[in-house]
C-alpha cells in the first residue's frame, strides 16, 4: 500500500474533512443558484434585486425627450457592477463545481483502490451528522443545485463543468453499489440509494440525454444496466430456491 493512502486510512479525519468540504461546496452552489422553491430557505438565498431595478422603485422617472444623446452615468456605474457581480458570481460557481468533481474523483478512487478504503468510504458517509438516512444529504444536495435548469451565468463552457460534477457524482454512486461482491449486497445499497431520490434524479437527467455529454451519459447507462443485471440474477435466484423447496 502507498505511504500517502496508509497515512489518509490511518487518519480518517482527513476524509471527514473533505466530506465537509464537499457538502460547503454543494452548498455555496444551492445558494448561489437555489432551484424555484416556496420554501422559506429557497427565497432567502435568492438573487438580491440589481442596483437598477431598486434605482427604478426609489428613484422618480424623468423625462429623456431632450436629453437622449447624453450619458446616464448611474446606469453606466450600475451596469458596471452588474457586470462585475456576474462575473464574480460565474468564477464563484464554476470553482465550486470543480471542487466537487475533484472530490468525488477523490472518493471514487479510494473506492475503487481495495475493499478496506471502501469500507472507510463508507463509514464516512455514515458518519455524516443530522441525517435521519445515510445519503440523505448528498442525493438531497443534487435535487437542490437546480442543475437540472440553465443557469443565467451559463455558458456553454461552464455547462460543461456542471455535468463534469454530476458525472463524478454517478460515478461515485456507482462505485458505492457497484463494489461488493454480493449482489444481496449491492441490491440493499442501490434500494437506500434510490429511497433518497437517486433514481428520481437520473429519470430527469434521462429527460435531457440528447444534450449530455457521453461521460454522463456512460455512468447513467452504468447504473441502469447494472440495476437491471442485477435484478434478473436476484429474479434466477428466487426462482432456484423456489423449485428447491418444492422439491422437498
Amino acid at each position: 500500500m502507498k505511504p500517502g493512502l496508509q497515512q489518509v486510512l490511518m487518519r480518517p479525519v482527513v476524509l471527514h474533512h473533505l466530506m465537509i468540504a464537499l457538502f460547503a461546496c454543494l452548498s455555496s452552489l444551492s445558494i448561489i443558484h437555489p432551484t424555484p422553491s416556496t420554501s422559506l430557505s429557497s427565497s432567502v438565498f435568492r438573487r438580491s434585486p440589481s442596483i437598477t431595478s431598486i434605482g427604478s422603485q426609489l428613484l422618480p422617472s424623468f423625462s429623456t425627450s431632450s436629453s437622449n444623446n447624453l450619458p446616464s452615468p448611474s446606469r453606466s456605474t450600475a451596469s458596471i457592477k452588474e457586470n462585475v457581480a456576474t462575473s464574480s458570481s460565474s468564477t464563484t460557481y464554476t470553482m465550486a463545481y470543480k471542487m466537487c468533481t475533484l472530490i468525488f474523483e477523490i472518493f471514487t478512487s479510494l473506492c475503487l483502490l481495495s475493499g478496506t478504503c471502501y469500507d472507510t468510504i463508507l463509514s464516512v458517509i455514515s458518519d455524516v451528522k443530522g441525517e435521519q438516512y445515510r445519503f440523505e444529504r448528498l442525493v438531497q444536495a443534487l435535487h437542490d443545485l437546480g442543475i437540472l435548469q440553465r443557469s443565467k451565468y451559463s455558458d456553454e463552457q461552464q455547462e460543461l463543468v456542471i455535468y463534469d460534477c454530476i458525472a463524478s457524482s454517478l460515478h461515485f454512486f456507482n462505485a458505492i453499489v457497484q463494489t461488493p461482491q454480493p449482489i444481496e449486497t449491492r441490491d440493499s445499497l442501490r434500494t437506500e440509494l434510490e429511497r433518497r431520490g437517486l433514481e428520481d434524479f437520473l429519470k430527469r437527467l434521462e429527460v435531457k440525454r440528447n444534450v449530455l455529454p457521453e461521460n454522463l451519459k456512460a455512468q447513467m447507462d452504468s447504473y441502469f444496466n447494472q440495476k437491471k443485471f442485477d435484478q434478473e440474477k436476484i429474479q434466477v435466484l428466487e426462482n432456484t430456491k423456489r423449485q428447491s423447496i418444492l422439491q422437498l
